[in-house]
């Protein structure tokens, strides 16, 4: 499975017009034995999509996003002809 990093740098291929990125637990990390909030990843693909002109969809499905993670990818896609499958 591509890392995150290399999933968001995807992002940026002029020749991709939709991505997967459906049960990656983005929006959450193993922290001593447990399940934790964590939006680095939200963010860094949140970034990605701003920079991005050719994506058209991208499946998140099943990242367990937390509100605030949903809010942070929508806002990203604003203006942006993005479909984002949350």
């Amino acid at each position: 499975m591509p890392s995150l990093s290399s999933a968001a740098a995807d992002t940026n291929s002029p020749d991709l017009p939709s991505h997967r990125l459906a049960n990656n637990l983005l929006g959450c990390k193993r922290e001593s034995g447990r399940w934790v909030s964590d939006l680095s990843g939200v963010t860094a693909l949140a970034e990605a999509l701003k920079q991005n002109g050719t994506l058209a969809v991208l499946d998140l499905r099943s990242n367990h996003l937390g509100d605030a993670a949903k809010k942070q990818l929508q806002d990203a896609s604003l203006g942006r002809a993005i479909k984002l499958q949350l």
